[in-house]
């Protein structure tokens, strides 16, 4: 999902979540800021942006689970 402000793009894995941030100049998501953190949501199947700083994570079961981009681990700066 793209965040509302169009400055970052998250990705859902089986075990991670990243958090990439878009570089507009060359409308590349690899060059700039990378966040990750670990997923222990059995069955993990949709991520959204609850604004621009947090995002939300959905399982099979209907669980919702959020995760505040502060608290991730910075990949790159």
């Amino acid at each position: 999902d793209t965040s509302p402000d169009g400055k970052r793009v998250a990705v859902l894995t089986y075990t991670m979540l990243w958090v990439f941030d878009c570089d507009r100049a060359s409308g590349s998501i690899f060059r700039r800021g990378i966040r990750r953190t670990p997923i222990f949501a059995w069955q993990a199947e949709a991520v959204a942006w609850d604004g621009n700083e947090s995002l939300v994570i959905a399982n099979e079961q209907g669980q919702l689970f959020r995760i505040g981009l502060a608290s991730m681990n910075v990949v790159r700066p």
